[in-house]
């Protein structure tokens, strides 16, 4: 988009002005304030009095509205007089916010420099962060790729969505609408938004029903592909120049395991004193069962080497940050940087061998705790430290996007608006059904866990990786939190019968040709692992699943 030679020179007086007069304030260095957060950090501080932080900081200086009028001479400025009624209203969908959702399967929070890491995985994404929303503390309640992105897009917990697993396990089910729950996809079509989905594997392929709403949907012939591939296809749609408003979802899968980004970011990184530092800290083994050392028992020359399993996963995160610089590069090529909403957040972490584990579908925060980062255009950046959920990125985002009538969609969400909101939240995880029966509960300082009904206690301030179970020394704490947890699970349950009325309670059977085409791209991906472990997963679906899910 090209700028006529008398706005570029307006913008470029303004912008002068508006530096001159944020430096007689007095403005604090924007250096000192976009230092990066993560887990050494929490480790480092001393518990307080307060154990909720203050919910944001401004760590930008605010928009000068006279450089906004000037760089944007056709938008009136923020304290422009509401239009009276013989005055001309502008059409309120060309007023509209694009909406660009980011989401990077795989993707733990402190593997990126924007949240304390060490090493320079994610230039792009640290750069976004510096002109964005960053919320520090973001956790999913669930670590596998369906159910999660559902209740992100949803704005309900798993158990009131009722897909408990990957479609392959017990309690998976494709998703569909009901008159009480719908998508955000669905919603923004119906406001007259042009729609496009971009996935990168087989847990969200149609079957999945995350198709539903979109327009457009573009999915990989077999069980993934490279990000590259998902990224030209989404330049491709927007090469069309889609009507405005649009909204594009693009999915990313390459941070999941097995860790083979393509050359060079297969060897961009190495370990080194810094990564043993930082391995020791979270009491990593050497070499890690390669996925649940409490399922099953693997022989020695099977176990994960966690070191490579780290550089390779880093250099995955590399490789996608990449395609998110493509991405981001063709907003403003086009023109629409300024005109869209963008969020970057994660659908899982990952266990790289903490707490025994290299993959996820546990409970641990490695594997709960994602990024979420949303770039508001002319939206001054921020930092919020306040917990909040993966469902409340959904009411949170639509509160940032002024013309869309809302209210009655987000009736629907247990999630909230995590900007507006005045008291903290509990933060709840589960593990996916056909599981044991895992669940836990972060309430300010606290972590509950509960796994096949034994109690285990984290005082998160002073033990942030979850090492030390101090619930025999806390025992009234342990049992009020295990009481709020149970009433938590109770009134989730009780909200799924709403939400779920008029859905199938099982998904759709399918041909044979197609089930075992699914089962084959699952089995690559390592989500099923062997021929006693399918049937292990066939045995579990015939029994009734634990848990009280609906």
């Amino acid at each position: 988009m090209f700028v006529s030679w008398t706005t570029e020179l307006r913008a470029g007086c303004a912008l002068l002005l508006c530096f001159t007069a944020w430096g007689l304030t007095g403005a604090g260095s924007r250096q000192e304030a976009s230092a990066p957060i993560g887990q050494p950090e929490f480790a480092s501080r001393q518990p307080s009095s307060s154990i909720h932080p203050p919910v944001s900081e401004n760590i930008h200086p605010p928009v000068c509205e006279a450089h906004r009028a000037a760089a944007n001479p056709d938008q009136p400025p923020s304290n422009a007089k509401e239009p009276t009624s013989g005055d001309p209203k502008p059409d309120a969908a060309s007023a509209r916010l694009n909406l660009l959702v980011i989401t990077i399967d795989t993707l733990r929070a402190d593997h990126l420099g924007c949240y304390g890491y060490f090493r320079d995985t994610s230039p792009t994404i640290d750069a976004l962060s510096r002109d964005s929303i960053l919320f520090a503390r973001c956790l999913v309640p669930m670590a596998q790729t369906l159910p999660s992105h559902l209740s992100l897009m949803t704005g309900v917990y798993p158990l009131e969505h009722g897909v408990l697993s990957n479609l392959e396990k017990p309690g998976g089910q494709n998703y569909s609408s009901t008159p009480q729950l719908r998508t955000l996809a669905e919603f923004l079509r119906e406001q007259g938004y042009r729609t496009a989905g971009f996935v990168s594997a087989t847990p969200l392929k149609r079957e999945s029903g995350m198709a539903s709403g979109f327009d457009h949907f573009s999915e990989p012939d077999h069980a993934r592909r490279l990000g590259a591939e998902t990224t030209e296809a989404a330049l491709e749609w927007l090469r069309e120049k889609p009507p405005e408003p649009f909204f594009a979802w693009i999915h990313y899968f390459d941070p999941h395991a097995p860790y083979d980004a393509p050359a060079p970011y297969d060897r961009q990184f190495t370990t080194d004193e810094k990564l043993e530092a930082h391995l020791s800290q979270r009491q990593v083994a050497p070499r890690v069962a390669k996925q649940r050392s409490d399922k099953r028992v693997v022989p020695d020359e099977e176990a994960w080497d966690t070191r490579k399993a780290v550089n390779g996963y880093d250099g995955e995160i590399r490789y996608t940050d990449e395609q998110v610089k493509a991405l981001l590069a063709r907003l403003r090529e086009a023109g629409l940087h300024e005109r869209t909403l963008i969020v970057l957040t994660g659908d899982h972490g990952e266990g790289l061998g903490q707490h025994g584990i290299v993959m996820h579908d546990a409970i641990w925060d490695e594997q709960l705790h994602v990024p979420l980062i949303i770039h508001v255009p002319g939206r001054s950046a921020q930092r919020v430290t306040a917990a909040m959920r993966s469902i409340d990125m959904l009411p949170t985002v639509l509160a940032l996007m002024p013309g869309l009538p809302a209210e009655p969609f987000l009736k629907q969400c247990r999630g909230s608006n995590a900007l507006s909101r005045t008291e903290p939240v509990d933060l709840f995880g589960q593990e996916p059904q056909g599981r044991r029966d895992a669940r836990t509960l972060v309430s300010g300082e606290w972590k509950l866990v509960i796994e096949d009904k034994t109690a285990r206690l984290f005082h998160l301030p002073t033990d942030p990786f979850e090492l030390n179970n101090v619930a025999k020394e806390k025992p009234e704490q342990t049992a009020q939190l295990k009481h709020r947890l149970a009433e938590l699970v109770e009134s989730q349950i009780t909200a799924a019968k709403r939400y779920l009325a008029g859905r199938p309670t099982a998904r759709e059977a399918s041909d044979g040709a197609n089930d075992a085409k699914r089962r084959e791209e699952l089995h690559g991906l390592g989500y099923i692992e062997s021929e006693d472990e399918e049937e292990a997963e066939r045995d579990s679906k015939r029994k009734k699943p634990s848990g009280g899910s609906p």
